[in-house]
C-alpha cells in the first residue's frame, strides 16, 4: 500500500516512507505540509535509532532480544504516530486514535513496508 493509498481510509492524517536517518521518501497528507513532513520524518529517524540504540544495549545486557526494532508507536491523547521498519526502509503513519483501532494501523503499515523498493 502506497501512502497515498493509505490516507484515503477515515483517521488517518498522513503517511509516509522514509529512511532510518529520518530522510523523507515520499508522503501524502490531508494537512501536513512539506516542511512538515520533513520534520516528522526526521523526528520518526531520530525516535527510530534512539530506541533501536537502547533495543541493542538492553538485548546485549539483558540477554532478551529487542533488535531489531520493528515497530514504535508514540500515543498522545487524541493522536498517534505508529512506524514500522524493515530492512527496506521506514513507513509511518499520523493518525487519531478515535477513529481508527490497533488493528487496523498494523494492516495499514505492514501494506506499506512491503510496498518499499
Amino acid at each position: 500500500m502506497k501512502p497515498g493509498e493509505a490516507i484515503k481510509i477515515r483517521g488517518i492524517i498522513g503517511a509516509g516512507i522514509f529512511d532510518v536517518s529520518g530522510r523523507l521518501i515520499t508522503y501524502n497528507s490531508k494537512t501536513l505540509t512539506p516542511e512538515q513532513a520533513d520534520s516528522t520524518a526526521m523526528l520518526c529517524g531520530t525516535v527510530y535509532n534512539l530506541i533501536g540504540s537502547i533495543a541493542s544495549l538492553y538485548s546485549r545486557f539483558c540477554g532478551l532480544r529487542m533488535d531489531p526494532v520493528k515497530r514504535i508507536d508514540i500515543y498522545s491523547s487524541d493522536f498517534a504516530i505508529s512506524l514500522m521498519c524493515s530492512s527496506r526502509g521506514c513507513a509511518g503513519i499520523i493518525y487519531n486514535v478515535n477513529e481508527i483501532g490497533k488493528e487496523k494501523v498494523e494492516e495499514l503499515l505492514e501494506g506499506m513496508v512491503e510496498s518499499i523498493e
